[in-house]
């Protein structure tokens, strides 16, 4: 990485250097990983729900002041759901969310990691419970007014083996 580059909420972009390619150092271990979870009892700021999820956006105007957009957080119950959304005016896609309790609010909201939602749209329609998993959560860039909160990584302990 060559430098931080914060763009407005995210605090933690870098500008990546391009002449260099990632290479894996080493592995981290599921019992590792567990020392790196934020201890939140909720993802910034709750009560703004979308058409499908809940509590999984926040007012563009409030996010300045959130400090950071990225969470590592263990969720309570959480179940994997795939089905089809839209219809009417919104076309109609099939989309994989989370849907789980961290403290005392729940969540409904969308999966982004590329691994996890090509898993899951191979599947059936339905619901997925998950044992044990930790998720990445970020906030996105604005769209109409609001920025939707993301699960950018599902970390589970067969993911890191």
């Amino acid at each position: 990485m060559l430098e931080p580059r914060p763009h407005a909420h995210q605090s933690e972009n870098h500008l990546i250097d391009s002449r260099y390619y990632w290479v894996r150092e080493g592995k981290l271990d599921w019992r590792d990983i567990q020392s790196a979870i934020d201890h939140v009892d909720t993802l910034w700021i709750n009560g703004y729900h979308s058409y499908n999820g809940e509590n999984d956006r926040i007012p563009e105007d409030r996010v300045a002041a959130l400090g950071g957009s990225l969470l590592l957080v263990k969720p309570e119950n959480l179940v994997i759901t795939v089905g089809v959304e839209g219809g009417g005016a919104i076309r109609s896609k099939r989309k994989v969310r989370a849907r789980f309790a961290l403290g005392n609010a729940k969540y409904i909201i969308a999966i982004t990691d590329p691994v996890v939602e090509r898993l899951y749209h191979g599947k059936e329609d339905g619901e997925y419970p998950v044992r044990d998993a930790l998720l990445c959560v970020s906030i996105g860039e604005p769209f109409q007014g609001f920025c939707y909160k993301l699960i950018a990584a599902v970390l589970t302990p067969e993911v890191l083996d």
